[in-house]
């Protein structure tokens, strides 16, 4: 391009830019930004979440109109919040419907409309009235404990089960086809006979899977001091404080008794012929508790049982349990000895005890190694049936008979 064209092309740019009227910046579109999709409250008047405020942004100025609604029926509103310019706001929610009376508990709907520049957006909070507070139980494992113990650093065991508890839906995992509960806060405090602090703690979750949702919360406390010195001999209250996240919060007791005697171990035991054991189906096992096959009577033992081939290629099991009949704890310990053989002598066929032990090929006994027994504060116990529990299954094509089942339980008493 030579110089004269260079110089009338950036003329004409120059008269172009000059004559162009400027292009103003869009207008931002009309948007609310809520800062919580669900709210609880408990307008009861005790000073904790008697209110719901809802937080809100504009993207740009509007008017503003905000009405509760449950199931599609306005209960409070429509309340004119007027113009209200870009940025954050909030609106309070008492609890009271229009006229003045406070609503019944339950789920509501606030929407806030928002219109101005000819745009307009609908937006909405799900939130629960609720006033009521959990109506749970503190149980513990047993009523003393014994810092001193040399055996064993003895424990005990503090748990709440929440309102609602039952034991099908307590042995199976969250599989969304139950409403999920709302989570819990939960302080336990373990005060002395002068209602001073000896111990506290909040509910921490052990596993990542456990939120304060669950059903039930366990605490173990050793009767130690901050320094890990055992605390003095006494009585003391175990309390926890449960609060839910409308604010209402309950509190339940349960004594304790501490004592600083020794503790020798003991053992029950006892032989029971296979069939006599008391059999169950696990809570919460879910279909494959009712697959594959169950044992028969055993042609071999008598009083035996027999896990023999399932014809459907499954596999042969049970489950059992015993229940010694001493006060359980968390320290306690107990394995299971099976005795048998294969349903046709001179095979190689085995049997599995609770995963733990293969038992054969040809006659044999095995045992599980020691296991902590479970909670036994009624009625939370494993499988919520028993305090000790086991079980016995053959693989596809195993054929075995099992003559007995020997418990040992191994528990600790006071010395003297």
């Amino acid at each position: 391009m030579n110089a004269r064209r260079w110089l009338l092309a950036l003329t004409a740019l120059l008269l172009a830019a000059a004559t162009t009227p400027a292009v103003s910046a869009a207008r931002p579109y009309l948007t609310v930004h809520l800062a919580q999709q669900t709210i609880s409250f408990s307008p009861d008047g005790d000073g904790r979440q008697d209110r719901a405020r809802i937080r809100f942004s504009l993207t740009r100025a509007a008017d503003v109109t905000v009405r509760v609604e449950r199931a599609g029926d306005v209960v409070r509103g429509p309340v004119m919040l007027g113009r209200l310019r870009a940025g954050v706001h909030a609106w309070t929610w008492d609890g009271t419907r229009n006229g003045g009376p406070r609503v019944h508990d339950g789920t509501f709907e606030i929407l806030i409309h928002a219109e101005g520049g000819g745009q307009h957006t609908l937006v909405g909070v799900t939130t629960y009235v609720d006033r009521i507070a959990d109506a749970g139980r503190l149980l513990t494992s047993r009523p003393a404990v014994y810092p001193k113990a040399g055996v064993v650093s003895d424990r005990v065991a503090l748990v709440y089960l929440r309102e609602g508890w039952n034991a099908e839906e307590a042995a199976t995992p969250f599989d969304g086809t139950y409403e999920p509960r709302p989570v819990l806060d939960l302080q336990l405090t373990v005060v002395d006979g002068s209602d001073r602090t000896v111990w506290q703690r909040g509910w921490t979750p052990q596993y990542g899977w456990q939120d304060g949702s669950g059903l039930t919360f366990t605490f173990s406390w050793y009767a130690r001091g901050p320094g890990g010195e055992p605390v003095p001999e006494g009585t003391y209250t175990a309390r926890v404080r449960v609060r839910d996240p409308a604010g209402n919060e309950s509190t339940y007791s349960a004594p304790i008794t501490v004592s600083h005697q020794q503790l020798k171990a003991a053992l029950w035991t006892t032989t029971v012929p296979a069939a006599s054991a008391t059999r169950y189906t696990p809570a919460g096992c879910g279909p494959s508790c009712t697959q594959g096959c169950f044992p028969v009577a055993s042609d071999r033992f008598p009083g035996g049982l027999s896990f023999r081939a399932c014809p459907d290629n499954g596999s042969t099991r049970a489950w059992l349990s015993a229940a010694p009949p001493v006060l359980g704890a968390p320290v306690d310990t107990y394995r299971i000895t099976a005795t048998g053989g294969p349903t046709t002598p001179g095979t190689d066929d085995v049997g599995s005890l609770s995963g733990y032990r293969t038992i054969g090929p040809g006659d044999a006994t095995a045992s599980m190694p020691w296991l902590h027994a479970g909670l036994v504060a009624p009625p939370y116990l494993p499988d919520q049936h028993a305090s000790v529990s086991w079980g016995f299954s053959t693989s596809v094509g195993d054929s075995y008979d099992i003559a007995s089942f020997t418990v040992d339980y191994r528990y600790y008493v006071p010395v003297g």
